[in-house]
């Protein structure tokens, strides 16, 4: 039997969320979260021409249509594929970047490095600097050549973080005054991975 896009892809985003969120959620609620997330950002960034026309206007690039914003699937090597899109940094045009949503399967150092040449060329009427790539826990992308730190996911329970007094940070990181639920992500336990981003040599 032939695994569906949707499943093979939902299956990813499974697999790689990280341990710490997984021991806290049951398995079939988070499947379950997990589709209904995928359903949605297919829907609007696939099959939505409003929003492709919408997005498109907001960061038109010349000689690009509103089809050339969807959000696609592409083989990047013979045996994996990724779900990728254009976005653009704070909107900005003069900084674009592929964003990969989910992938087929995991993909080893070299296959990144393929995988990331073969964005670049997919969307290279865009001229992306660098493709946005999640990076788990227990990968780190920090050796790949062209590779950077982006975003990082912390998490940890509120009682956990309200019962504590605030973390150190580094010089460049601060707090903001925010809810308790994103207070609880800024100043958790557990540092559960976030976005590297690959330059496209």
């Amino acid at each position: 039997m032939v695994e569906s896009l949707h499943a093979r892809y939902v299956r990813w985003l499974l697999d790689s969320t990280p341990q710490t969120i997984r021991r806290w959620v049951p398995e079939e609620q988070l499947r379950h979260e997990l589709a209904e997330h995928f359903d949605q950002v297919w829907g609007e960034q696939v099959e939505t021409p409003e929003w492709l026309a919408g997005y498109a206007r907001a960061c038109s690039v010349d000689g690009a249509e509103p089809p050339d914003y969807r959000m696609r699937e592409i083989q990047v090597l013979p045996d994996a594929a990724v779900l990728a899109g254009i976005h653009f940094r704070h909107r900005d045009v003069h900084h674009p970047f592929v964003g990969v949503f989910a992938q087929s399967r995991d993909l080893n150092d070299a296959e990144m490095e393929t995988a990331t040449s073969a964005l670049g060329e997919a969307f290279r009427l865009f001229n992306p600097h660098t493709v946005r790539w999640w990076a788990p826990e227990q990968r780190d992308m920090s050796m790949l050549p062209g590779a950077a730190g982006d975003d990082r996911l912390v998490v940890g329970r509120i009682q956990d973080v309200t019962s504590a007094p605030l973390p150190l940070l580094p010089d460049r990181f601060s707090f903001e005054p925010e809810g308790p639920a994103r207070t609880a992500q800024r100043c958790g336990r557990k540092d559960v991975g976030g976005w590297c981003t690959i330059r496209c040599l």
